[in-house]
């Protein structure tokens, strides 16, 4: 008489964010290399493909063949052209994103120029043999 054969089943596991950045980091990492992994795969059976997912930092990672750009390339052209009211909503959109940066840069020149201000005030309080401490004249 033969016992049947245990076998480990897997447990599911509740798919859920991850919350530590710690760990997110380390799964994140795990797992793209494996999707890059399965993609390469797949172009050993000929297969043209372009994948493009954001980090959780925000950093940009992609992987193609034969390349991400020619990929995109070729899906656009598979695209109708879009209508005159998407191109107007997507020039407005264009230009307000550059209208925020041309602030943004603004805000920021603006920022350094009182810095630089600054720094040339305290090197000549030094210069002169004043001691600056915490922004007081000692």
């Amino acid at each position: 008489m033969t016992t049947p054969k245990k076998t480990k089943v897997a447990k599911k596991i509740e798919m859920t964010k991850i919350v530590d950045e710690k760990s997110l980091a380390i799964t994140f990492s795990k797992r793209h290399s494996g999707l890059f992994s399965k993609a390469n795969e797949l172009t050993l059976c000929g297969v043209e493909l372009a994948i493009i997912i954001f980090s959780p930092t925000k950093k940009p990672i992609s992987f193609g063949n034969p390349s991400v750009e020619a990929i995109i390339d070729r899906y656009l052209e598979q695209l109708p052209p879009p209508s005159s009211s998407i191109s107007q909503f997507m020039e407005s959109y264009r230009n307000a994103n550059i209208q925020e940066l041309n602030r943004q840069l603004t805000n920021m020149i603006a920022q350094l120029d009182v810095e630089k201000k600054t720094d040339e005030e305290s090197n000549m309080l030094r210069k002169s043999g004043k001691i600056v401490i915490g922004g007081m004249l000692q």
